[in-house]
């Protein structure tokens, strides 16, 4: 099983155990994969810092920064900081820079009736076929989160998806949204826009067949 740290650059404790994690199997050379602008380049810079070492890295922003392989030496092991996943569909400068928090995000929870419209920054709509399901929101507290009850979808496209119990539905690169039972969700959008379904980072775990 993968094991799973939750790091912030905020708290050294946090990247010291990281480092920790990297070095005690005698690992030499790490590579930091992941979605453009998550924080990988931010994390290297820190444990460089950390333990005093000189670090190249491209931080920004925006995504796709780091364009090459740039590779650190600290103590014995060589950190490479590879370039971002791109987005497999466009989304907006704006919401790109939204989504970047500046400080530590508050989840939302939400109670969700059945049928119950949850609106995410008017680009995509999500309902779900329980009598009541719990919904979690993990991501930049200023993006735009409301319910509605009746919307005309005439030109939208809808797919339902069935999702186990504590299962994540991610926008990559912009936020998640942990649903607690299982259920079908129903995704309304005008614009394709890519999403993926994993088990849940927060609150329980399954395997999928």
């Amino acid at each position: 099983d993968s094991e799973i740290l939750f790091i912030t650059i905020k708290k050294e404790t946090l990247i010291e155990r990281l480092y920790n994690h990297i070095t005690k199997n005698g690992n030499h050379r790490v590579l930091f994969l992941g979605m453009s602008n998550v924080g990988k380049s931010s994390i290297i810079t820190e444990i460089g810092r950390i333990k005093g070492a000189k670090i190249e890295t491209l931080i920004s922003e925006m995504p796709n920064t780091t364009l090459a392989f740039l590779k650190n030496k600290i103590d014995q092991i060589t950190i490479i900081d590879a370039p971002g996943f791109n987005y497999q569909n466009p989304i907006s400068l704006d919401l790109l820079q939204k989504s970047v928090s500046k400080k530590h995000f508050k989840p939302i929870t939400m109670q969700m009736k059945q049928n119950t419209l949850l609106c995410f920054e008017k680009i995509i709509y999500m309902s779900q076929n329980l009598e009541k399901n719990s919904i979690t929101f993990y991501g930049n507290n200023t993006l735009n989160l409301e319910k509605k009850y009746r919307l005309d979808f005439e030109d939208y496209q809808i797919e339902e998806i069935e999702i186990k119990e504590n299962s994540d539905f991610v926008l990559p690169g912009i936020c998640f949204f942990s649903v607690k039972q299982k259920s079908t969700l129903k995704i309304i959008q005008k614009a394709k826009i890519t999403y993926e379904i994993r088990p849940s980072l927060i609150g329980g775990s399954h395997d999928y067949n």
